[in-house]
């Protein structure tokens, strides 16, 4: 069942990577995925926000929101960061528009600082530094070549072991959803996997003991179902027509 799991979190990031829509509008398409990982992430934070408050939290120039929806800002330009960092995804040739991979303590602190400012306080030194140690292990490959197993791992070690004072939850979503870019799994960051996360039969994911084997086949579900949100996203960026649903189980 877990292989046949991963197959389809395979295929579906294959079909994902060659959408249509994903030809020319891959940058805005990681825009609004940005904001639809935001909007997830902040449900699992028990943040209410709605994605069309996101849209409007994402263009807001202003520090006198809400403390509510200050938060949430904070929560998507963490999510805008990681996006905005990323290689580029149709590069015609190496080295053009290339992106510099910044080192992974650097990244999750800087999310971290990012996720803190938002709850005006300040953040990015870990508070627990022997599971930050650990969680970089399975973040560099050190403990498995498999990188959605990785991602799992990673996921539900953040929710678990708390590195961070705060803001593990949405870190951990970061954190997985980079390594499947940069593994090569997922390339286009536009599957939400933060959206799909929040979704009621995927919430609890992150209390499944982190080295659960059962834990992979779910998360695969995870990836697949992200990937066919991801296509929505395209789709309605290709269309100029925002969507602001998706039904899920």
């Amino acid at each position: 069942m877990t292989n046949e799991a991963i197959d389809k979190a395979h295929q579906a990031c294959a079909k994902l990577r060659f959408s249509t829509g994903l030809r020319r509008q891959w940058e805005a398409a990681r825009a609004e995925a940005a904001v639809w990982d935001g909007q997830g992430i902040c449900a699992l934070g028990s943040i209410p926000v709605t994605l069309e408050q996101m849209r409007e939290i994402a263009t807001e120039t202003q520090d006198n929101l809400p403390l509510q929806l200050q938060a949430a800002k904070g929560v998507w330009a963490a999510c805008w960061t990681m996006v905005s960092q990323l290689p580029p995804l149709n590069q015609k040739s190496p080295g053009r528009g290339a992106v510099p991979v910044t080192s992974w303590p650097q990244t999750l602190a800087t999310w971290h600082k990012i996720i803190a400012g938002g709850l005006g306080m300040e953040g990015a030194i870990p508070s627990n530094p022997a599971a930050m140690a650990e969680i970089l292990k399975v973040l560099t490959g050190a403990e498995s070549p498999d990188a959605i197993a990785c991602a799992a791992r990673v996921y539900r070690s953040f929710v678990q072991m708390r590195p961070f004072e705060y803001g593990n939850e949405a870190i951990g979503v970061l954190a997985a959803k980079r390594l499947l870019v940069l593994r090569g799994i997922e390339p286009t960051a536009v599957a939400p996997l933060g959206f799909v996360l929040s979704w009621p039969n995927y919430r609890e994911f992150g209390s499944v003991p982190a080295k659960d084997v059962d834990g992979v086949r779910i998360f695969a579900q995870i990836i697949t179902d992200a990937c066919e949100v991801g296509q929505a996203i395209a789709n309605s960026v290709l269309s100029a027509t925002p969507i602001n649903s998706y039904p899920h189980s």
